[in-house]
């Protein structure tokens, strides 16, 4: 099932692997014109999966500690000191790169950003570009700050989030995601400004459904036990098709990933047991995935822009072999970075911040 920690802790590898594996699948689709043929065609619902993925493991790793008393602000303090130092690293490469190409004519704007993301905020005024992001600075940080208010919404809940409680949430979540699927034709919302709705409609769903099948599995764990190389697979199979946009209701195929596959594969994950080398692929892949996730949108502008605007341009020429070698580059930077700086550094901030307080420490995923 999993590997036993010496805290006594379960430490699920493969599902460690298929978050590594759902990283790579949003890397390669925001460069998706300089690999030919072999990037997915659909990427939005992975973000679907980190979000089970993190019910999932949030609630096994606090829902007992926060039913039993412990505060709700040494909780979030726990998941500040988890994300905010490679978001802090995202958010620095982020405005370096936004102020050498896309520096806007007003600097309030682009200092406005800088200010509220590093508090993990949004700005509440819309940056001069093509498309209104939710964070232009870096765009995959969207769904942190979704992240962060599911973190408040469960700490707020969960003591008295009964199953039946539990499942008038995920009805509510999903009852959202089909508005948003009817007003807007696609569940691919959250990430820019205007789609603030839709965005919450999918964290609260697929959140609060990994909440459920944490409970799920302590009462019956899954006894089906498939090889991780096969849930790598089946993890991105619904990502290589995606029906016409322009058909209508094309968008229940999104919610058929969202509301079924994405979970499915969480639960899966659970039952599945990663043994030598996969078990060292997934730890390795598991390392390398939020570091890849929060950092590589902001070294893809100097692609972007060192790219020969006049055809043939050399990524497209010779693709995929330039934009396979920065994916590559990029996935050797973030298992370093995480396993050099990350992780040292938040266990120096669980120190400072937890042991001076309580004596108590917290170093889940």
């Amino acid at each position: 099932m999993a590997a036993v920690t010496p805290g006594g802790r379960l430490t699920f590898e493969t599902l460690n692997g298929m978050r590594g594996i759902a990283a790579l699948a949003v890397a390669a689709m925001h460069i998706q014109w300089f690999l030919g043929v072999l990037h997915p065609i659909i990427v939005s619902v992975v973000v679907d999966f980190f979000f089970v993925l993190s019910g999932f493991v949030i609630a096994y790793s606090y829902e007992a500690d926060l039913q039993r008393g412990t505060s709700r602000r040494d909780f979030l303090l726990a998941r500040w000191i988890r994300l905010y130092p490679l978001f802090f690293l995202g958010l620095v490469l982020g405005a370096i790169s936004k102020a050498l190409y896309e520096f806007p004519a007003n600097p309030m704007t682009f200092w406005g950003n800088v200010g509220f993301n590093l508090l993990m905020l949004p700005y509440p005024l819309p940056f001069p570009q093509t498309y209104d992001d939710l964070f232009p600075l870096n765009y995959p940080a969207w769904s942190i700050f979704y992240e962060w208010i599911a973190y408040i919404l469960f700490a707020v809940l969960i003591r008295r989030l009964t199953d039946r409680w539990l499942a008038c949430v995920i009805l509510v979540g999903l009852a959202a995601l089909i508005y948003t699927g009817l007003a807007e034709g696609t569940l691919d919302r959250g990430t820019w400004r205007p789609s603030l709705v839709g965005g919450l409609a999918r964290v609260t769903f697929s959140f609060f459904v990994g909440v459920a099948l944490h409970r799920l599995w302590q009462r019956r764990p899954t006894r089906i036990a498939l090889h991780p190389a096969i849930l790598f697979a089946q993890l991105i199979v619904p990502l290589m098709w995606r029906p016409d946009e322009q058909v209508a209701y094309a968008w229940l195929y999104e919610l058929l990933i969202v509301a079924v596959w994405m979970p499915m594969m969480v639960w899966l994950g659970t039952g599945s047991v990663a043994r030598g080398i996969w078990q060292k692929i997934s730890a390795v892949l598991g390392t390398m995935s939020y570091p890849l996730y929060i950092t590589h949108a902001t070294v893809y502008p100097y692609v972007f822009h060192s790219n020969d605007p006049q055809p043939p341009v050399f990524f497209e020429q010779n693709a995929p072999w330039p934009a396979l070698t920065v994916i590559v580059l990029l996935c050797i930077a973030s298992w370093l970075v995480a396993t050099y700086v990350d992780l040292p550094l938040r266990r120096r901030l669980n120190g400072i911040l937890f042991r001076r307080r309580s004596g108590h420490t917290s170093d889940a995923v």
